[in-house]
Order: structure tokens, then C-alpha cells, then sequence
């Protein structure tokens, strides 16, 4: 009897998670564009949109171009090029390159006008709970932060979902899931904020799904 209603509790929380996730999906693609300059370093992705700006060599009328599903953009004279996973420098040193075979001193200069490769949704007892684009490294309380901080009535727990694909959530007790897709982990939330525990304030992931539980007693 034990065991079947752990195994029942088990699908449960994997069907809880999956629908946790498929939320925050639907939640992402509705996200309004944001056009903030990105931080020194950021990582492009697919969904991003940028404007690529070239002296000579390519003629874009600053028209902006999406990076795709499969990470690639496809360019006049250069041709299709991977776009994500290489920093805004990066793309801008490469297409530099690539342009030396028509242009003797080519000068490229990108800017994104629109995030949506990095959504982190956050739930629960939260002042403004959504979907966050995280635009380079961020940790838990910064998430948090940006979420306008918990609620009077938050209660002493936060939990985080992670696809496995961004590896596993770096804390003791974390584990996967049943279906082997994602890791989930719960924190204190006291530590979190009182930075009693700095081990536990990890870096959050593209995608990671965040709730911060309800309670009744003023934190």
C-alpha cells in the first residue's frame, strides 16, 4: 500500500512539474518584446532579434532579423550563419570576418531589440509573479528581486524546476523526475533573503520555473 501511493505521489509531482513548464512556455511566447541594451557578454538565442549594422557589405536598411528555431540567421553575401550560443562580440567578430572576403576593413556593430531566449518564470507568493528574461547571469535572489520580492504571506519555501538539458540543479536534495526531463530542488526562502546560506543562492537557468510557496505569517 506504501508503495503505491508513493508511486502516486511521484506522478503527480512529475505531472505537476510538466505542467508547471508548459506554462511558463505559453507564457514566454506572449511575453512583450524588450529592447534594453543587453549586458556585456550576453549569449544570443533562438527568438532573439537583432539589428546588424555593417559600413560596407551588407545592405540591411537596419531591417531586424530573427534568430531562428535552430539557431541560425542567414545573411546577404555571408549566407546562413549560427547565431545562438555566441555572445553579441562574438557574432560581431565573425561576420566581420566573413565580410573581409568583400569589404577590406569591415566594421559590424549588432544591437538586440527584442529578448526572448532566456525566459525564467516565477510563480507563487510573489509580488509580480511571470515571466522574466534574465539577459546574462543572474541568481536566485536576483530573480527574486526582479520579481518584486515575496509577499507578506509568502510562506518559508521556494522550489525550482530545471530541464535537464541546462544540467542538474547544483544543491543537496535535488533530484529528476520520474520522466527524466527536468531536476527539482526546495530552499529555504529565509536563507535565501538573509544570505545566511550563500551555497544556496545558485545561478538561475534559461527556463527554470520558480515558486515561492503561500503561507499566512508575515516573512
Amino acid at each position: 500500500m506504501r508503495m503505491r501511493t508513493r508511486k502516486n505521489i511521484r506522478r503527480n509531482l512529475a505531472a505537476w512539474c510538466l505542467a508547471l513548464l508548459a506554462v511558463a512556455c505559453a507564457s514566454a511566447r506572449q511575453l512583450p518584446p524588450t529592447t534594453a541594451p543587453p549586458p556585456s557578454g550576453y549569449v544570443l538565442g533562438p527568438d532573439d532579434q537583432i539589428v546588424i549594422r555593417a559600413l560596407e557589405g551588407l545592405d540591411l536598411a537596419d531591417k531586424p532579423v530573427l534568430i531562428g528555431t535552430n539557431g541560425n540567421i542567414t545573411l546577404p553575401l555571408i549566407g546562413r550563419i549560427q547565431a545562438a550560443g555566441l555572445t553579441v562580440e562574438q557574432l560581431e567578430a565573425e561576420l566581420a570576418s566573413r565580410l573581409k572576403v568583400y569589404v577590406q576593413e569591415p566594421q559590424v556593430s549588432i544591437t538586440v531589440t527584442e529578448f526572448r531566449s532566456q525566459p525564467v518564470s516565477v510563480f507563487g507568493a510573489v509580488t509580480t509573479p511571470g515571466v522574466i528574461q534574465l539577459r546574462g547571469r543572474k541568481t536566485l535572489y536576483e530573480v527574486l528581486s526582479l520579481a518584486g520580492g515575496p509577499r507578506e504571506t509568502a510562506g518559508s519555501t521556494v522550489s525550482i524546476i530545471r530541464l535537464l538539458e541546462y544540467g542538474p540543479i547544483p544543491l543537496p536534495g535535488a533530484g529528476p523526475d520520474p520522466t527524466g526531463r527536468y531536476s527539482s530542488a526546495e530552499l529555504d526562502l529565509r536563507e535565501i533573503l538573509d544570505g545566511k546560506n550563500p551555497a544556496a543562492n545558485i545561478e538561475i537557468k534559461p527556463h527554470d520555473v520558480i515558486s515561492v510557496s503561500q503561507g499566512n505569517a508575515r516573512m
